[in-house]
């Protein structure tokens, strides 16, 4: 065990990096893909759930009458929708609920070379960002079903609000490469005790 740890510090930054990559990567394939969209998983669910109440209060927040509803399915969970005034104008897919966003998001982060103490504070700022992003975008794209038709309204679904989110993840991947691994992959491990400076 010790040799294989004292093989792990020799290893460059950006090595690391790409062992953790991998790995995140081959958890996500053998456990996430799979689980995290099934119909029946439960955090998946709690967190459908969850998104389009928040969603459904918003909107109520500046006067459009919404509500969520849960109707039950054929796997014994619910399928959530945001009724607009009466009416069932939006369903909220497991695959909506921004879950998977915000496991790449935090395996990015904990992948790439930074401050321990810092990731303990970006990683949950960075998907509690992403969650209401998330919101408001379900919230704006039904107030766009509702006003506009079928074909503007599938534009933003699959372009307008998708870029939105990305581009929020990516302006935390940037500030984070740049504030806390500026130059990580350009020399040896600073981390390490034997790279300090001397005195």
């Amino acid at each position: 065990m010790n040799d294989l740890l004292a093989y792990w510090h020799k290893q460059t930054p950006l090595t690391k990096f790409l062992a953790k990559a991998l790995s995140f990567y081959l958890i996500w394939m053998a456990f996430g893909a799979s689980t995290f969209n099934g119909a029946s998983d439960a955090v998946n669910n709690v967190l459908t759930e969850n998104i389009s109440k928040v969603g459904s209060a918003v909107m109520r927040s500046y006067g459009t009458d919404a509500r969520s509803v849960g109707v039950p399915n054929a796997v014994g969970s619910y399928q959530w929708y945001i009724y607009i005034n009466n009416r069932p104008y939006v369903v909220i897919e497991n695959g909506c609920n921004g879950l998977v966003l915000m496991y790449l998001f935090a395996a990015f982060i904990i992948a790439f070379p930074g401050p321990f103490r810092a990731k303990l504070w970006y990683v949950p700022l960075g998907v509690f960002a992403i969650y209401w992003v998330n919101i408001i975008r379900i919230a704006l794209l039904s107030e766009v079903i509702v006003r506009y038709d079928k074909s503007v309204s599938d534009f933003h679904h699959k372009y307008t609000f998708q870029l939105v989110v990305y581009i929020v993840i990516f302006i935390f991947w940037v500030i984070w490469a740049n504030k806390f691994s500026k130059g990580a992959f350009n020399g040896p491990d600073d981390s390490k005790p034997e790279n300090a400076p001397a005195a």
